[in-house]
């Protein structure tokens, strides 16, 4: 695979491929806290892995195929100020939709307070 070691080509898998979102969790019934996550899913894992190795950060789930004729899928993910480092490290590499995703899930980081709801 080339491209290890180039971040435009990381950027291309997680503006192809990936998904920037926020997630809540409750926490005691009494707080929402709200994270921004970078997901990657496919079956190819050692695409998976080289974001991982690549980026030094987030964890790896393994999916079993959900219907008979799928294959084994691969999750790379992370979530709070790690995936915001991410985001602004490969924004400049992203699409215009994804850049306006990333610079959503950015400025709800820079402007939470504490992190909760």
């Amino acid at each position: 695979m080339s491209g290890l070691n180039d971040l435009g080509y990381f950027a291309g898998i997680l503006d192809g491929e990936g998904s920037f979102f926020l997630e809540t969790n409750k926490k005691q019934k009494k707080y929402i806290y709200i994270y921004p996550v970078i997901s990657c899913e496919m079956t190819d894992f050692d695409v998976i892995e080289s974001l991982k190795k690549f980026f030094k950060v987030g964890h790896i789930t393994k999916f079993q195929p959900r219907k008979k004729h799928y294959k084994i899928s691969w999750r790379w993910r992370v979530r709070g100020e790690k995936a915001i480092n991410i985001l602004k490290l490969c924004i400049k590499y992203f699409s215009i939709r994804r850049k306006e995703k990333a610079n959503i899930l950015i400025e709800h980081w820079k402007n939470r307070r504490n992190n909760v709801v």
